[in-house]
Parts: C-alpha cells; sequence; structure tokens
C-alpha cells in the first residue's frame, strides 16, 4: 500500500475537546469540527500524541498554542488501479491478475465470458466481460472502468492471445483473420479504447510479447508474426505517447507454462507438402510447454517491474529469453538460421526431397 507523510498545523487559541468520531476512536474537535474533516480527512489519536514531548497538560480539554505543530500522520494513497486482458484459466493473464492483486492493487480482470473468471472474483478481484476482437464491447468495459475509478486507470496488460501452429502454406483464411486478429488488432483497439484513461492517470500500456518476433520457429509463421508486427507496433507507440506522460513496456515472453496451446493437436491436411514430416508437425505444437517457466515466477518478476515507478521499456522473462537475448544481440541473424533450419523434421524433408522421394 503507498503511504504518502503530512504534517498538518493549525492556529488556534480557544479551547478544544476530546470528540470521538466513531464511537472508539478519539480526535479533536475545533470549533464543533472534527479536526480530520479540516485537514484532508486524517485522524488524530491521542495515543500519537506524547503530553511531555508536546508540553501538553494530560488532560482531555486543552488550548492549542498558535501555530503548534501536531503529531505527523499517515494517509492511504488510492490503490492503483490494473486491467489485463485473457485472464480465464491457467495461464499468464490469470497469475498476472492473482499477482497484481496480492502487490495491493485494484485488478479488473477480463474474459469473454465473467464467469470464467470465478476463481478470480473469490479473491476480490472485478470481472469484466470483454471480447478483445469487439471495438463495442471495449468501449463498453472502458466506459465500466471509469465509471469504477473516476476517469483514470493506471495500467493496461495487453494479455490476450491466440496460438496458431500451421506452415505457412497449409494455412487457411481462418487461421491468418484469426491470429492476426486476437492477437494484434485487437491490442490496437485496446489501445485506443482505454488510451484516454491511461492518460489521464500517466500510467503504463503493457504488451506481452514473444522471443518468436524473433526467432523463425517452425511451422510458427503467422504467430512469429503477429509477435514481431506488436513488437514494432509498441515501439512507436511509446514515442507517440511519451509526451503525454504514458509509459509503454514489452514483456519479451519465452516459455511459460499456459493454456494457450490448448490440449488438441491439429493434423495436416491431406494436400501438404508437409506430410511425410507431420509426426514432427504434431510434436510441435506441444514443445511451448517444455521447460517452461511457472506462470507464479513470471508473474512475479513482470509486476515487480511494472510496480516501478518508471517501468523498464522491454523486460525479458521466461525459459530461454537469455540464450535468445544474446545470440540476437551479439551474432549474425544468418546464425539464428543456422540452428534453427534442421529442427521439426526439417533436416528429414530436406533430405526426402534431394533424394528425389518426394516429387513437388
Amino acid at each position: 500500500m503507498l503511504m504518502k507523510r503530512r504534517c498538518v498545523f493549525y492556529k488556534e487559541s480557544r479551547q478544544t475537546k476530546v470528540a470521538t468520531a466513531d464511537g472508539s476512536s478519539p480526535v479533536f474537535k475545533v470549533r464543533g469540527v472534527h479536526l480530520h474533516e479540516q485537514c484532508l480527512f486524517h485522524s488524530f489519536s491521542l495515543s500519537s500524541i506524547s503530553p511531555r514531548r508536546h508540553h501538553i497538560p494530560s488532560t482531555k480539554s486543552f488550548p492549542i498554542p498558535t501555530l503548534y505543530l501536531l503529531t505527523p500522520t499517515l494517509m492511504t494513497s488510492p490503490r492503483k488501479t490494473v486491467l489485463i486482458t485473457g485472464c480465464r484459466g491457467i495461464g499468464i493473464g490469470n497469475a498476472l491478475a492473482r499477482e497484481f492483486h496480492a502487490q495491493g492493487f485494484r485488478v479488473f480482470a477480463t474474459a469473454r465470458s465473467a464467469s470464467q473468471l470465478d476463481d478470480l472474483t473469490a479473491l476480490g478481484i472485478e470481472a469484466i466481460t470483454l471480447d478483445v476482437t469487439s471495438r463495442e464491447q471495449i468501449a463498453a468495459a472502458a466506459a465500466e472502468v471509469a465509471s469504477r475509478t473516476g476517469g483514470t486507470l493506471d495500467i493496461l496488460v495487453n494479455n490476450a492471445g491466440k496460438a496458431c501452429t500451421i506452415p505457412a502454406l497449409d494455412a487457411t483464411d481462418d487461421d491468418i483473420k484469426g491470429v492476426f486478429e486476437t492477437n494484434l488488432f485487437s491490442v490496437v483497439y485496446t489501445c485506443q479504447g482505454f488510451a484516454p484513461l491511461v492518460i489521464k492517470a500517466k500510467g503504463t500500456i503493457v504488451q506481452i510479447g514473444s522471443i518468436t518476433q524473433m526467432v523463425p520457429l517452425t511451422f510458427g509463421s503467422l504467430y512469429n508474426a503477429t509477435k514481431a508486427a506488436l513488437h514494432a507496433f509498441t515501439d512507436t507507440l511509446r514515442v507517440e505517447l511519451e509526451p503525454f506522460g504514458v509509459n509503454v513496456t514489452e514483456i519479451i515472453t519465452g516459455g511459460v507454462k499456459s493454456n494457450i496451446a490448448g490440449n488438441s493437436k491439429r493434423r495436416l491436411p491431406p494436400t501438404s507438402i508437409y506430410l511425410p514430416v507431420e509426426d514432427a508437425f504434431i510434436a510441435r505444437q506441444g514443445t511451448s510447454q517444455d521447460g517452461a517457466l511457472d506462470t507464479d515466477a513470471y508473474a512475479k518478476g513482470v509486476v515487480q517491474q511494472l510496480s516501478k515507478s518508471t517501468p523498464p521499456r522491454w523486460y525479458w522473462r521466461g525459459s530461454f529469453v537469455w540464450p535468445i537475448w544474446i545470440i540476437t544481440t551479439f551474432f549474425s541473424r544468418g546464425f539464428m538460421h543456422y540452428i534453427r533450419r534442421n529442427t521439426f523434421g526439417m533436416d528429414k524433408l530436406r533430405a526426402l526431397v534431394s533424394s528425389g522421394k518426394i516429387k513437388v
């Protein structure tokens, strides 16, 4: 909880009496008005004032000397607010909501259906129905948050995402539109919808990015492209919002335990040229969870960074992030291609094509 220290001066020479504001907690009363009403709603407990130190007679009725300094008190500041998209089930959004709540934030968790957030509402977290691909629902959610907070939002976390594992040549229109609409277009929509609240708070917009923006992960071309586009959008948004005092942070995420990939395994279409390595394609669909960081550990690190007065522009979190950072920082772009070119059956497929066993 954030606290501000205040000292209160009161110039008065008339007699004062001790009153009781709530029947149990004594406070000062001057001219029939509780002192805390004149001093930003502070209450001054008699137990916090030493008669010897302050030269006050130990009675319940005493004169306050002219310009007398009363004991400093602590004032509780309003809780900071955060809205997180995509909080359903086991995943990053759910873990972030719980961690922000544990750190004293007022949390608005969203999902397509509020009933999917019962585990969070049981903790005291506020649920809001939101389909991030709907501009109408975003506008309604922003209005709802504004009505509850007085028109401000300290942190907006764009977490909602959609997986898409399919060879680029086999992707359908639904694949292409679905992953771009959820992973990129919806982020633009929510930034536009909630920007007035964040600007008023001089707050922070957070994008949950991915290391796949810079890693040619086999069969992930569409998903990787959405994260690369999100990275570029975020960097430019940061420049455009800086004059308004808004921070923009990208969490470059590695492997994290989540349900984004779902449990079902997709098969290749019968016309796919990748059928000879379909077993590798099926295996690929579950690899994001191999050695993945626990969601609670991920959330603790992220919330710690976002709680700073000036959050970092980029924060790397999750398994495998440091090897990727080292490679992309100190090695040529071709090196990443070299270490990925033989993964998930690409070496086998290359050999079959070279030997003439596959006719394209």
